[in-house]
């Protein structure tokens, strides 16, 4: 095909490429071009079509990952308050085993403290007894 007849028309500016596509170029302003044959809207046809279809698989490719990333953070977000559930309870559980703790210790201190005093009791009658 010579100038004039191709399908496209390519011009560049400044490093960019501007390609006309359309049926009746001469209508878009552009004289001194034919008509677009039937053959050549087919196959302009398809390859828009074809253009359309990747686009479109590309979106929806893209759009399945948004859902399966939204889905990976609704699945951590759930995980981590799991977590914090469980800490929270495992600090509540160590909370009371402190307490328990400190209980018995207390209560093991007050019965040391009355058997010493017990025993200081025996000494004396002991010693009372001797005199």
């Amino acid at each position: 095909a010579g100038p004039g007849s191709s399908v496209c028309e390519g011009f560049e500016d400044e490093d960019l490429t501007y390609v006309h596509i359309g049926a009746n170029p001469a209508a878009d302003g552009i004289p001194g071009r034919p008509s677009l044959t039937p053959d050549e809207e087919a196959m302009l046809g398809s390859g828009l079509a074809g253009i359309s279809a990747e686009l479109l698989a590309r979106r929806k490719r893209r759009e399945a990952d948004d859902r399966a990333r939204r889905a990976r953070d609704r699945a951590e977000e759930k995980a981590e308050c799991e977590l914090r559930k469980q800490h929270r309870k495992l600090e509540a559980q160590l909370a009371v085993e402190e307490q328990r703790r400190q209980r018995a210790v207390k209560a093991l201190q007050q019965r040391q403290a009355r058997q010493a005093d017990f025993a200081m009791d025996e000494e004396i009658y002991f010693r009372v007894d001797e005199v």
